[in-house]
């Protein structure tokens, strides 16, 4: 999401409910301590399909945006 749109969606005085996600990204870590698991766990699950591929930030790390954290969640307890 860009900040023009949010400055466009701010200046409309829209619904607050219909205001755009901004996303928030996490490392590596965050998602362990997330689901209370080890590092090596979330590797071993990326690495077997079990879990969303992260995105390669240019500083050679790691992150998953909230947004697909919250959907694979979703996904999880629909398959339950």
């Amino acid at each position: 999401m860009t900040l023009s749109k949010i400055q466009r969606w701010t200046e409309k005085k829209q619904n607050p409910a219909d205001a755009p996600k901004i996303e928030r990204w996490y490392g590596k870590r965050n998602v362990a301590d997330r689901y209370s698991v080890s590092l090596r766990t979330v590797e071993r699950w990326v690495k077997l399909g079990r879990f969303p591929k992260p995105v390669r930030m240019p500083n050679g790390r790691d992150y998953w945006a909230d947004t697909t954290l919250e959907a694979h969640e979703r996904s999880l307890v629909t398959a339950a």
